[in-house]
């Protein structure tokens, strides 16, 4: 509706400027009346002479135009426009197919996008507690960052955090459709907490932060943080919200 109500403005406007107007003899139209008819040729008469005393003199260009708006430039414009109304006529029209055009392209972008849109999976979990030489404690921890998309993508980041220790590996790695690669990280814990894990559950949060590049190679951010569970029967991950290591839903 815009294109049209734009369309409709730009079609008065040019009728109004080419509207038909009182034209003013041409220099041709007066040397042709002057073949025919030539009136006596009388002395110049000098302007002071004529002219009242007190009052100055008009200026050439005041006579010439009589007072009257010289609507040249406009007169101008509407020759242009007439002339060159095929012209106008093809090209409103081709501006909006043009803008259709695009915006139907811009939709099939979009669309294009979703059809590429790619996301990471983390699962399985692993850890295995050890003691260095020097009597210090830690968890080695472990999962898989899966591409569970149809296209491939390139692994450039991997960030973690458990409780305290934190580390960053920075790399480019190409993870092809369903495939995985293993990230590791380790966790320093003291004695009490190591003694925890064997006898009962040890809880500590993570947090995971993932920069990798789309087939379309745009940059993109996986983040995932929780709680983990470790144990002698394993390791897993909850979320901070829902049911979890904390809550359980109650049977019915």
């Amino acid at each position: 509706m815009n294109i049209r109500a734009t369309i409709a403005v730009f079609a008065l406007g040019l009728a109004f400027l080419c509207a038909p107007r009182e034209q003013q003899p041409s220099p041709k139209d007066h040397e042709q009346s002057g073949k025919q008819f030539q009136p006596p040729i009388t002395p110049p008469v000098p302007a002071a002479i004529n002219a009242p005393i007190g009052q100055p003199k008009s200026s050439p260009q005041q006579e010439s135009t009589g007072g009257e708006p010289d609507d040249s430039l406009i007169m101008r414009l509407c020759d242009a426009l007439i002339m060159n109304w095929p012209l106008v006529a093809i090209g409103v029209p081709g501006i909006w197919f043009a803008l259709r055009t695009l915006k139907a392209i811009e939709g099939q972008t979009e669309l294009q996008g979703i059809a590429f849109r790619q996301w990471l999976a983390i699962e399985n979990w692993q850890d295995i507690p050890y003691e260095d030489t020097s009597g210090a404690k830690a968890i080695h921890i472990e999962f898989e960052v899966i591409n569970p998309t149809k296209f491939p993508l390139t692994l450039k980041s991997i960030s973690i955090k458990i409780g305290e220790t934190g580390n960053t590996s920075v790399f480019k790695n190409s993870l092809p459709p369903d495939h995985h690669y293993t990230a590791i990280a380790f966790a320093k814990v003291t004695d009490e907490q190591m003694q925890k894990r064997e006898e009962a559950t040890l809880v500590l949060p993570i947090a995971i932060a993932i920069v990798y590049d789309d087939v379309l190679e745009k940059e993109r951010d996986y983040s995932k943080n929780g709680m983990l569970a470790l144990s002698k029967t394993g390791v897993s991950f909850h979320t901070f919200h829902g049911p979890g290591i904390y809550m359980k839903r109650k049977g019915k």
